[in-house]
């Protein structure tokens, strides 16, 4: 139940209760409501659009109670927080959202109540034809376009309304906690125990769940904490920019907050192989280790090869528009993209990883991307590292090549990994034999031997690598 708040000007059920019972049934706290009366006078249309407005009513007002107790919960405990508390998510029985997750709550609204209204007006529509003397194929062509337009409301506004449900479900309880940073909420979850700890940074597009499979497993040697980046996961968002320099200074932050301050491994995937190395040249008191998982390098689009096959960009803000709805429709889900079963992943990680697929993260990745050449131009000079020990896991050229990348880029990508050795005199690179960009997805076997040995032997419990700076195939 929610905590009794003297400020709180209203009780649960007044809100919950006020929808008109079309059915002559009673309210939940035992008051008959009224019946619905029409005014004299109003005409058909009127009629329709108040009924379907009343219909909506026992969905729509709840979603704007749960609205303002979303806005008071944010202001109400955030305002009073201090730095690197935690925040303490209830469990099932109080709906309380933040503010990025809004627009799955009010959105689906807006979709039940225009389903209804649409799919009221298309049946009066059908029934009218009846009486109507127009040519028969005519009332062929209206039947069918009316019933395709109102299966089509029926089916949006169910498909929106069961999303977001299942998304409250869901996203309602993080794993691990989620603590105040520079007054913002950033989710980190930490298992295992031991030193170095090591730090799992997610690629562009993926949040701290990406790294499920392997965490686990890795948590049996050291304490391993994954994280979501914000924007993503359960991470709130942050105005622009959402560069390298932000985005370290975020991370440790969150680190101090979450009491992680003695030696860390960072292991970074993708487009946070740029972001480690920011960290590990603003922060390097904290650092005794890197870990590239086919990272990415500073001003990489600049390369000839990635600027011959460059991407358009990002889409307009129509087409932006129309994605966020498709989301907050729930036509991924429709589309199966929330229930793909993800190998070498526990049930509760996949399921978690899936439903991450629903929910749109086009602005976070749009900030990161539209910031990519600050980043680069802010790591560009950064390392080496001296003898700083650094692991680096490399994609297999030959799949890459076999999927369909052009052999200039797969060239050039790999000269890139390559290049990541001279970072360090204690560096090593893997090629990871039949795996994609996702090594942590496609050879986690490969990342749960080598990681373990590499923290050992930053240990000292382990022998030192007798092949530094070597390229191997693995």
């Amino acid at each position: 139940m929610l905590q009794h708040n003297p400020f709180l000007p209203v009780r649960i059920v007044d809100h919950l209760a006020v929808g008109i019972d079309l059915h002559g049934g009673t309210r939940l706290d035992g008051v008959r409501p009224r019946r619905l009366v029409f005014r004299r006078g109003m005409t058909s249309p009127a009629k329709v659009l108040h009924i379907s407005l009343m219909a909506g009513s026992c969905y729509i007002r709840p979603m704007f109670f749960l609205f303002g107790i979303s806005f008071w919960h944010f202001f109400d405990r955030s305002s009073f927080r201090t730095q690197g508390e935690a925040v303490n998510r209830p469990s099932p029985g109080p709906i309380l959202y933040k503010a990025m997750d809004l627009p799955y709550l009010l959105i689906p609204a807006l979709f039940v109540l225009i389903g209804i209204l649409v799919a009221w007006l298309s049946a009066r529509r059908l029934l009218l034809l009846r009486s109507k003397s127009y040519p028969t194929w005519r009332k062929i062509t209206e039947c069918i376009v009316l019933s395709l337009l109102a299966l089509a409301a029926v089916v949006v506004a169910g498909s929106s309304g069961f999303n977001a449900i299942v998304l409250y479900h869901v996203r309602h309880s993080p794993p691990g906690q989620t603590l105040l940073v520079g007054g913002h909420e950033m989710r980190i979850d930490c298992r295992g125990s031991g030193s170095p700890t090591i730090v799992l940074d997610a690629g562009l597009g993926n949040d701290g769940l990406i790294w499920g499979g392997v965490q686990p497993v890795l948590a049996g040697t050291t304490r391993v904490c994954s994280y979501d980046r914000a924007g993503f996961g359960w991470s709130e968002a942050l105005p622009p920019p959402r560069d390298a320099d932000h985005i370290a200074a975020e991370l440790h932050g969150l680190l101090a907050a979450a009491n992680v301050t003695g030696p860390v491994v960072f292991m970074g995937h993708s487009i946070a192989g740029i972001y480690i190395r920011d960290y590990a040249t603003r922060y390097p008191e904290n650092v005794s280790g890197l870990i590239f998982v086919d990272g990415s390098t500073p001003l990489q689009n600049r390369n000839p090869a990635f600027k011959a096959h460059q991407d358009p960009g990002p889409p307009s803000w129509s087409g932006a528009l129309l994605k966020k709805a498709a989301f907050a429709a729930g036509i991924p889900r429709l589309l199966g993209e929330c229930s793909r079963s993800l190998h070498g992943f526990d049930p509760q990680a996949a399921k978690l990883l899936a439903e991450d697929q629903c929910r749109d993260r086009f602005p976070a990745i749009a900030g990161e991307m539209q910031n990519f050449d600050r980043s680069g131009e802010e790591t560009v000079h950064t390392g080496p590292y001296g003898a700083l020990p650094i692991l680096i896991f490399s994609q297999d050229p030959a799949r890459t090549a076999a999927q369909g990348e052009p052999m200039d880029v797969v060239k050039a990508w790999n000269q890139m990994q390559e290049d990541l050795k001279q970072l360090s005199t204690r560096s090593r690179r893997i090629i990871a034999k039949g795996s994609s960009h996702y090594i942590q997805r496609d050879r986690p076997d490969l990342i749960e031997r080598e990681v373990p040995q590499f923290i050992e032997q930053i240990r000292g419990t382990a022998p030192e690598p007798t092949d530094y700076g070597s390229t191997k195939t693995d």
